[in-house]
Order: C-alpha cells, then sequence, then structure tokens
C-alpha cells in the first residue's frame, strides 16, 4: 500500500465518516479511484454528479433530527443554518464548496472512506458493544 498520492486530490469533509472528491469527467474520477484505492481509500459511490438520487446519497449526507422533521447539512455554513430538506440538495452544497476549491466544475462526484479509518471505527463500536454494562 502507498503511504503517499501521486497527485493531490481536493476533498471536502462531509462529516459523516465519508469525504466528497469530484471530477470533470469520467476518465480522470476512474483514474483516481484506482490511485485512491491503491493509497488505502474505499470508493463508496461514483456517479455523474446530475444523476445522483436520494436514495443513492442519503446515507452520506450529515442529518439533523428535529422534533418532526430531518434536516441535511448545508455545507456552505458550519452548522444547522440554512438547512436542506433533501440529501441530494446537501449533497450539490458539498459540490458547490469542492468547486470554489477546485476553480474546476465538477461532472462526477466520489464518496470515499479512508480504508484504515473505517476498520477502526468499526473496531471501536465492536469494543464499545462490548464493554457496555447494562
Amino acid at each position: 500500500m502507498k503511504d503517499t498520492l501521486k497527485k493531490e486530490f481536493q476533498f471536502v469533509d462531509l462529516r459523516t465518516g465519508y469525504l466528497l472528491a469530484g471530477f470533470p469527467d469520467f476518465e480522470s474520477a476512474f483514474a483516481a479511484s484506482e490511485e485512491l484505492c491503491g493509497s488505502g481509500f474505499k470508493v463508496n459511490y461514483l456517479n455523474e454528479a446530475a444523476h445522483m438520487r436520494e436514495s443513492e446519497v442519503i446515507i452520506y449526507a450529515r442529518s439533523f433530527v428535529a422534533a418532526d422533521t430531518k434536516q441535511y447539512q448545508n455545507y456552505h455554513y458550519p452548522n444547522m443554518d440554512y438547512a436542506k430538506q433533501h440529501a441530494t440538495d446537501s449533497i450539490r452544497t458539498a459540490l458547490e464548496v469542492l468547486e470554489a476549491k477546485t476553480k474546476d466544475k465538477v461532472k462526477f462526484l466520489m464518496v470515499l472512506t479512508p480504508a484504515k479509518v473505517s476498520a477502526s471505527s468499526q473496531q471501536q463500536v465492536k469494543i464499545q458493544k462490548d464493554s457496555y454494562v447494562g
């Protein structure tokens, strides 16, 4: 496994354990997926930004549950400010933040997790469950 990436990639932290990356075309997204997977990342989702569906991205967007509604993070703001009603709208705000960072138009989006962190988090959850005394 490589310790460093050959190319520097820009990400938006979705604050759910997932990172969002964006690419101008499928070829660059595919090439990046090979490099990122070789560097310890796991690609969870790759699709054209215009074709993402609510059911596909709902688990990646940070959500806030109120008494009778569920809202999703607007990534232009640090907290619940101007929260969105749909996960797709939330992910679109993350894409806008990413486009501002990269100064490029994002046509394909990729949601990733660092493989090492993912395994560690799963083990920590297991330890917490095992050590719970009720």
